[in-house]
């Protein structure tokens, strides 16, 4: 089992952490960076260990949106921090107290922490897409220190009581991601054929040296393969106008496979996807506990 150092945690979660570590008596147990836990739990059971670990979900997401991992969540521990703005971690947009984002025009830096770069990065592509000229740039750490001191104009940082925020002169935005504890571990291979299979032969093709194969021809001819996309979305979007059903199947199979061969040919994991879907769901239910 392993747990994390952080003070933060322990902090505020010390004792939820204990009770949760009483109830793996017998096991070995060792402290690292919650940051680290998801990369080494993996890797122990890749070697045939059965290995725990507990750490932050927006930890793990950041970690499975960088990697194909083969983690899933075992529990979520409850987190009720008094001290905390949102009763939790929150992964926020911040900036002066004394604006609003829609007082930003022209080019505007975000500063955002590498621990959570693509979080932060599938974020701002929703501001790019709201009609806000973004650029980054990365710290490794002290975000809102880079807006106090004038190199960023917003940042995107982890709040908890939020007096770094206050020193700094910045306020809360907009929540981009509410985190806790997670207790996790490996993910049992689903028997048979899925995406996570195609995606895998795909790959194997892309590094074989042999040119022979279909999928090595669509890697090296990024033309046909864009061609082949459009084709066969074109053909799905006929099949459905004829409500033919069997087509409609063939089709979709066309077009998983095209795409999963333009992921794999930019180095995306499918399961950026996935935690794309994730991250969006969250927003919708956001907008409605919002809309009540």
């Amino acid at each position: 089992m392993l747990l994390p150092k952080n003070s933060g945690i322990n902090e505020g979660m010390g004792a939820e952490i204990a009770k949760l570590k009483d109830s793996f008596s017998g096991a070995e147990f060792a402290e690292f960076r919650a940051e680290d836990i998801p990369a080494l739990v993996e890797r122990l059971c890749a070697q045939g260990i059965n290995a725990y670990g507990i750490t932050g979900e927006d930890l793990l997401v950041e970690y499975a949106l960088k990697n194909k991992g083969n983690l899933k969540i075992i529990k979520r521990i409850g987190w009720d921090d008094t001290s905390s703005i949102f009763g939790k971690p929150a992964l926020c947009l911040l900036g002066p107290e004394n604006k609003r984002l829609e007082d930003f025009n022209g080019l505007v830096r975000v500063g955002i922490n590498k621990k959570y770069e693509r979080l932060s990065e599938n974020y701002v592509e929703k501001l790019r897409r709201g009609g806000l000229n973004v650029e980054t740039i990365a710290f490794n750490g002290n975000t809102e220190q880079g807006v106090a001191q004038g190199m960023a104009d917003l940042c995107i940082e982890i709040v908890c009581t939020g007096k770094q925020m206050k020193e700094c002169g910045l306020a809360v935005y907009e929540k981009v991601f509410e985190s806790g504890l997670v207790l996790i571990g490996a993910r049992e291979k689903a028997d048979g054929f899925d995406l996570n299979s195609l995606y895998e032969i795909i790959e194997k093709r892309k590094s074989e040296n042999s040119g022979a194969s279909f999928t090595r021809r669509l890697f090296g001819d990024k033309d046909f393969l864009l061609d082949k996309i459009a084709e066969e979305s074109n053909e799905l979007i006929e099949a459905a106008k004829e409500n033919r059903r069997g087509k409609i199947v063939w089709e979709t199979a066309d077009v998983l496979y095209f795409v999963s061969v333009l992921l794999s040919a930019n180095g995306i994991m499918l399961d950026e996807v996935w935690n794309e879907l994730k991250r969006r769901n969250y927003e919708n239910e956001k907008n409605k506990i919002k809309l009540g």
